[in-house]
């Protein structure tokens, strides 16, 4: 799997940046200052979770906004009947 430009989050809320990598189909995240960052997207902690359905409303976007369509066209739909845990 080709690997996903680093984004980075800003949390307004929180003060708090976050980058986002993903790699081999697993996002990881981590608390860190990172410069020259394909898309930087700047929201609250309310806002961040509408834009897993595709609202942006409450966030500014600086850089390519293009990575969203990338990231979302790697990313499958979650199976609703998935067995996390087995007997």
């Amino acid at each position: 799997m080709a690997r996903i430009p680093v984004h980075r989050v800003v949390l307004e809320d929180g003060g708090t940046s976050f980058r986002l990598d993903l790699r081999n189909g697993v996002l990881v995240h981590r608390e860190a200052s990172v410069d020259g960052v394909d898309l930087a997207i700047r929201t609250t902690r309310t806002a961040l979770a509408g834009l897993f359905v595709g609202q942006t409303s409450g966030m500014t976007m600086e850089g390519d906004p293009a990575v969203l369509g990338r990231l979302a066209a790697v990313l499958e739909a979650p199976d609703p009947d998935f067995a996390i845990v087995t007997p």
